[in-house]
């Protein structure tokens, strides 16, 4: 990324095989083999079996469980009966709810289709777009196509259009910019827009993300166009180094760690008040078995 930054827009397109005119179909069909599809690394989608075994590992099931048994082991089946029902209906209620709300959420996702304005030449263009370069003439009678390509499917080499809206699709080179402002916040955290230009980097000491001719992926235009090469795509972009840094670390929401606080919070209350009532029964009445009993109904409550 640096090196294209560096040179001139004529020298970084030299770099990556390409050329003001976009790359063929058939160079973007052999590249996307090489480099793969434009996209970043994704926490795996837990499936339902696992989902659901999930859910006994919760501190407060594993405890009700622990008292089902007990209660079964003791003779007392209906007690058992009725807290292995309170396990049962919680965790389907539970999964139940979070199996539909995946599933929205993927349907959504998916009804969401998301293309990048690209530059191709037609198979058809006449003359090998090899011995173009090779005599550095441009015979296209054809000339480039403007289309919108699936971001998945872009690779190094591809020029794109951009305008205000538009989301950044990969790590790009500019190779014309007017009037450009592109929100970083989503890697940088800047609150205001930063201007780009296409005049090549001359500052040596700038860090990747302070280049003013380098935009990334994950970023988007508030205003102005440009065109510009793209330089990384899928993994290998800025954007997709910090996906897979932190795909697999699921972070607890708000709502999550409540839960967790609420639920150590009543295991808390159980071992406390559970020896009480039963060392209070048992020496008031007597009966230490009825007493254990009661402080086994006490803590299901």
């Amino acid at each position: 990324m640096l090196e294209v930054a560096h040179c001139e827009s004529e020298l970084a397109l030299r770099r990556l095989d390409s050329s003001v005119e976009g790359l063929l179909d058939r160079e973007a069909e052999d590249r996307l083999g090489v480099y793969g599809a434009n996209t970043v690394a994704q926490e795996a989608r837990v499936g339902p079996l696992r989902q659901l075994l999930s859910y006994f590992k919760n501190p407060l099931n594993l405890l009700l469980i622990a008292l089902a048994v007990l209660s079964l082991y003791l003779g007392d089946r209906e007690a058992a009966t009725i807290i292995a029902l309170m396990v049962v209906i919680s965790i389907t209620l539970t999964f139940v709810q979070e199996y539909r709300s995946t599933n929205a959420a993927e349907r959504l996702r998916e009804m969401v289709s998301t293309t990048a304005t690209v530059l191709r030449k037609d198979r058809r263009s006449g003359v090998p777009d090899e011995v173009n370069r090779h005599f550095n003439i441009h015979l296209h009678p054809h000339g480039p196509q403007r289309r919108e390509v699936p971001i998945a499917e872009l690779v190094p080499g591809d020029v794109i259009q951009l305008s205000a809206g538009d989301m950044i699709p990969a790590d790009v080179r500019l190779l014309t910019a007017k009037d450009l402002f592109i929100n970083q916040s989503s890697l940088t955290g800047e609150a205001l827009p930063v201007e780009k230009f296409f005049a090549a980097e001359t500052d040596t000491t700038r860090a990747p993300l302070q280049l003013n001719n380098v935009c990334f992926m994950g970023t988007n235009v508030v205003s102005g166009t440009a065109t510009a090469v793209i330089v990384h795509t899928g993994a290998l972009t800025y954007f997709g180094r910090l996906a897979q840094l932190i795909t697999g670390e699921k972070n607890l929401t708000s709502f999550d760690r409540g839960i967790r606080q609420f639920t150590w919070l009543m295991i808390r209350f159980i071992f406390v008040m559970t020896p009480l009532v039963f060392l209070i029964n048992g020496f008031t009445k007597g009966d230490w078995m009825e007493a254990f009993l009661f402080a086994v109904a006490v803590a299901v409550g």
